[in-house]
């Protein structure tokens, strides 16, 4: 509903709820997708031995793991200043 606002052109002022609630909730759900992106880091890399997984597919599923942690926090960040207007 937000975007749909912001493409098309609608008023909505920094002081929104929506934006106030991304501003400050989405860097905290960040934090806790890199928290459990590590946690599983570790747990893979202690397992790996014992289960015979293939460290090159590990490597690459947690590379694009953390790819899309971090595209969704910058699109998050694009969008809060793309809205104030800066």
């Amino acid at each position: 509903m937000l975007l749909w606002r912001q493409f098309t052109g609608q008023a909505t002022t920094p002081a929104h709820g929506v934006w106030r609630a991304l501003r400050s909730a989405y860097p905290l759900l960040t934090a806790l997708r890199l928290t459990i992106w590590l946690l599983s880091l570790a747990v893979l890399w202690q397992l790996q031995p014992e289960t015979g997984a293939n460290p090159v597919a590990l490597t690459a599923l947690m590379t694009i793991w953390l790819g899309s942690v971090t595209a969704s926090h910058l699109v998050n960040r694009w969008m809060c200043l793309w809205s104030a207007g800066g």
